[in-house]
């Protein structure tokens, strides 16, 4: 009892209210809660991977620029010219398809990071905290996420063409090397 009073001073759930369904729901969150940090960590990783290939895309093509301008001034070079000048808006594309992506999905983000911060374990009413509805929905949004974050270089290509034809993510880089 005294432990009880304890958690119960803590505010943890009561220990006398535990049940079999209650334990199956908390073991069934657990698992949809751990499947969706892992798809989290992939789409971070795919987005990173985007945005460290878009940065580096536009700071070779920046780099070499002087002798594709120079290649501007004869005809029969011209077109190393405009191959260039499609290379870096291609790769400029993904910083824009970035930003735009991110700035859609940052509603979607701060509604789940509300749902989730508004969980109350010290009440153990069936109302409160986080349904199995709820958490499904979040791993829904990890995995809309994570293809979404691996379609920007395919997006960019469609637009642009040029230098954004490539997919980068670490993912991909760590299986190939595996």
């Amino acid at each position: 009892s005294a432990v009880v009073a304890f958690l119960q001073a803590l505010g943890c759930i009561p220990l006398r209210k535990w049940t079999i369904g209650i334990s199956a729901q908390v073991i069934l969150g657990s698992i949809i809660i751990l499947a969706a940090l892992i798809l989290a960590v992939i789409s971070v990783g795919e987005l990173v991977g985007v945005m460290l290939t878009g940065i580096l895309m536009v700071a070779i093509g920046v780099a070499v620029g002087p002798l594709f301008v120079a290649c501007a001034v004869c005809r029969w070079s011209s077109d190393f010219f405009k191959g260039w000048l499609k290379f870096l808006l291609g790769a400029s594309a993904y910083q824009m398809i970035i930003s735009v992506v991110l700035t859609l999905v940052s509603s979607l983000l701060t509604a789940a990071q509300t749902q989730i911060s508004s969980v109350n374990p010290a009440t153990a009413d069936s109302t409160s905290g986080l349904s199995i509805a709820g958490l499904l929905g979040l791993l829904g949004i990890t995995w809309i996420l994570t293809h979404l974050f691996k379609e920007i270089p395919r997006i960019a290509s469609s637009l642009f063409g040029g230098g954004a034809s490539g997919h980068a993510s670490f993912n991909r880089a760590a299986n190939s090397m595996a």
